[in-house]
């Protein structure tokens, strides 16, 4: 993305190539792509870069900016506030959606809970072994939910599996682990 910057101060914002007009002067779209960036910023277009643009709207909201014009490197760059979301309100979410996806695993097996209500029919052993598994999972999720007491943890839950320096954690045989707790659903029934 570009920026038109006359004057110290930010003009307009480009997402993609257009043509413009500046100093009564109609460039082609191809400024964009095909001048340089000092030949650019010679007629005021800088790069521009956002920070924080799009937090993760699960646990955060987009708050106000702040705009940085660097007139030596031809940038501008806004920086985005993130605010947290309410806590409570976060959580019931994703135990509400954790409730969600449990419901809609058991589902697939409801037809023989119903069977054996109406018809006294026996539930197929690996099929309620599956749904104790399913209400256990869900149980443990909403317990990992609850048992955080800031944003940042809840979020972490939701995050890829990192050790302390940064890459990704493996289990006793070097395998990445993929899923945190907070995603671990029974395997589905074959």
């Amino acid at each position: 993305m570009w920026a038109l910057v006359k004057n110290n101060s930010l003009v307009s914002v480009y997402t993609h190539p257009i043509s413009v007009v500046i100093d009564d002067i109609r460039h082609s779209s191809a400024i964009f792509t095909l001048w340089s960036k000092s030949e650019r910023k010679a007629i005021g277009i800088y790069d521009y870069v956002e920070v924080g643009a799009k937090p993760d709207n699960r646990f955060y909201r987009q708050g106000s900016s702040s705009t940085s014009i660097n007139n030596s490197t031809g940038t501008v760059t806004i920086t985005f506030a993130k605010i947290e979301k309410s806590l409570t309100d976060v959580k019931n979410t994703l135990i509400n959606q954790a409730k969600s996806r449990a419901n809609s695993i058991l589902e697939k097996t409801d037809w023989q809970v119903i069977a054996k209500a109406e018809r006294n029919r026996t539930i197929d052993s690996d099929v309620a072994t599956y749904r104790a598994a399913v209400v256990t999972a869900y149980g443990e999720i909403k317990t990992l939910i609850n048992n955080q007491d800031t944003i940042v943890k809840v979020e972490a839950l939701y995050n890829a599996p990192l050790d302390d320096e940064g890459n990704p954690r493996r289990d006793g045989g070097g395998n990445v682990i993929s899923k945190h707790d907070i995603d671990k659903w029974p395997d589905a029934l074959t």
